[in-house]
């Protein structure tokens, strides 16, 4: 757990399940006491949704360490969903992949991909 007002930008934080990354965070001044809230952009890494949320400095919010892996596109079962290998333990996975990255890549291109609670997503394309 991390207060909110040592979080920085590009730190992965833990909400409603779904890890979400800070993309921009800063402090607003919201009376004449110097109260403080915190005022911060978040984008899913599944689901891409974007949020904007303003917290107490002091509020915990969980913190959590997300690692970029590479991984090979396996072979490619819709649209959007791809058979992927990671490159370290060759673990095979079925990950989403962005519309527009899948149409671009072919059956053993190289990849960046994240992993959390069972859930993977394709990042980037690997040159």
């Amino acid at each position: 757990m991390a207060e909110v007002g040592s979080l920085r930008r590009g730190d992965v934080v833990l909400l409603e399940g779904e890890p979400f990354r800070v993309d921009s965070i800063q402090s607003v001044v919201i009376s004449r006491h110097s109260h403080t809230k915190i005022k911060m952009d978040l984008t899913g890494m599944f689901s891409g949704a974007k949020k904007i949320m303003s917290l107490s400095p002091n509020k915990a919010m969980e913190k959590v360490d997300i690692k970029r892996k590479h991984g090979q596109l396996i072979a490619k079962i819709s649209e959007d969903v791809g058979q992927i290998m990671d490159m370290m333990d060759y673990t095979i996975y079925e990950a989403h992949v962005p519309k527009d990255l899948m149409e671009r890549m072919g059956e053993g291109d190289e990849l960046i991909y994240i992993e959390y609670g069972g859930r993977v997503q394709v990042l980037e394309a690997r040159k």
